[in-house]
C-alpha cells in the first residue's frame, strides 16, 4: 500500500529530489514527496477522453506538500497551483496562496504550461495501479520528477453552494433560473473560495464568515482567477443587472 499525505502545505520538491540524485546511480523519483519509486514501474496513462484527466494531484508532503488542479472544459485547459506558507510579521499565520498556470495545453497524455511541462502516468507497484501526474522541469519523460497521486474529488477542493462557477465555463441557462440574491453568492463565492477578504461588517462578509471552509487573507486575489471565473464573472454581472 502506498501511502500519501492528504494536501495541506507546499513548496517545491526538485532541489531535494536532485540533491538525491546526485549521490546514487538510479534516477530518483518519489510519489507524493513520500518514498523514491522505480521509474520501470511508472507507464504512460492513456485515455480516450481527456476530460479522465481532470482532477487534483496531490504532491510533496507535510509543509513542503501542494495540490495541482487540472481542468477541462471543451478546449480550454486551466490549471493552477495550491500552496501554503507563513506569513511574515507577527502574529504568525498559515497563509494559502494561489500560482495561475499560464498557456495550458493537453496533447495526447502530455501536459503543457509556460511553468512547466508534465505527463500524466501510472505508478504500477504490483499490488495496485496509481493514476497521477509526472512534474517534470524538462522535455525529458525519464530525469529527475515528482509524481502526484490523481484524486477526482473535486468537490472537496471546491467549497460553496456553486462550485461549477470554478470548474467550466457557465452558460445562459445555467443562471436564467437564479434570482438576484443567488446570483451575486454565486459570484462572490469565487473570491471568497481564494480567501478574498470582504468588507467588514457587510453582507457577504457576515455570509461567508459563517461558513467553516471560509477564510479572509487577501486584500486581493484578481491575478489568480482563472479563465473560467474571469469569464463566469462577467456572465453572472450580466445577468445580476437584468434582475
Amino acid at each position: 500500500m502506498i501511502i500519501l499525505h492528504p494536501i495541506q502545505k507546499s513548496i517545491n520538491l526538485f532541489p531535494l529530489i536532485f540533491i538525491f540524485s546526485s549521490f546514487s546511480n538510479l534516477q530518483a523519483q518519489t510519489i507524493g514527496g513520500v518514498e523514491e519509486i522505480d521509474d520501470t514501474k511508472v507507464v504512460e496513462w492513456n485515455v480516450t477522453d481527456e476530460s479522465e484527466y481532470i482532477g487534483v494531484y496531490s504532491l510533496g508532503y507535510s509543509e513542503m506538500e501542494y495540490s495541482l488542479v487540472i481542468l477541462k472544459d471543451k478546449n480550454d485547459v486551466v490549471a493552477q497551483i495550491k500552496r501554503g506558507g507563513w506569513s511574515e510579521g507577527e502574529p504568525m499565520a498559515w497563509v494559502i496562496s494561489y500560482e495561475t498556470l499560464t498557456y495550458t495545453f493537453i496533447r495526447g497524455n502530455r501536459f503543457f504550461s509556460d511553468e512547466f511541462n508534465g505527463q500524466f502516468a501510472i505508478y504500477d507497484n504490483g499490488s495496485e495501479r496509481v493514476r497521477g501526474f509526472k512534474r517534470l522541469d524538462s522535455l525529458d519523460v525519464h530525469k529527475d520528477y515528482e509524481f502526484g497521486q490523481w484524486s477526482s474529488k473535486l468537490e472537496h477542493y471546491f467549497s460553496g453552494q456553486y462550485p461549477q462557477a470554478s470548474t467550466r465555463f457557465l452558460t445562459s441557462s445555467d443562471l436564467e433560473s437564479l434570482s438576484k440574491e443567488e446570483l451575486q453568492l454565486m459570484r462572490n463565492e469565487i473570491f471568497a473560495r481564494y480567501g478574498y477578504k470582504f468588507i467588514e461588517g457587510g453582507k457577504m462578509d457576515q455570509h461567508f464568515q459563517a461558513l467553516e471552509w471560509y477564510q479572509g487573507q487577501h486584500e486581493s486575489v484578481d491575478k489568480w482567477l482563472t479563465e473560467f471565473e474571469r469569464e463566469n464573472i462577467e456572465l453572472i454581472q450580466e445577468f445580476e443587472k437584468k434582475r
